[in-house]
């Protein structure tokens, strides 16, 4: 995405890949409740704030902690430049 406001709503359901790329915009990347989730962030001048409480950050990833248990997971790599981008 460019200059836009996005909202991304992950599925429920299976295994997830996503590669979030974008400019200067606003993003809210919603994971269904019950769905694990792998983030890694390569952004650079840009505000990521990813919800902690769910989300653990072990090293440069944020990770579930049942995330290699789980039938339902995201792989989230974010890489944005001036954006505001929001996990939750």
């Amino acid at each position: 995405v460019g200059a836009a406001d996005v909202r991304i709503i992950l599925p429920e359901t299976g295994t997830v890949k996503a590669d979030v790329r974008g400019g200067a915009a606003d993003i809210n990347i919603t994971v269904p409740d019950g769905v694990a989730a792998r983030i890694t962030n390569n952004s650079s001048l840009s505000s990521v704030n990813i919800d902690t409480s769910r989300f653990p950050k072990f090293g440069k990833v944020y990770e579930s902690l049942n995330f290699d248990e789980a039938d339902n997971r995201v792989i989230l790599h974010i890489n944005v430049g001036a954006a505001d981008v929001t996990v939750r």
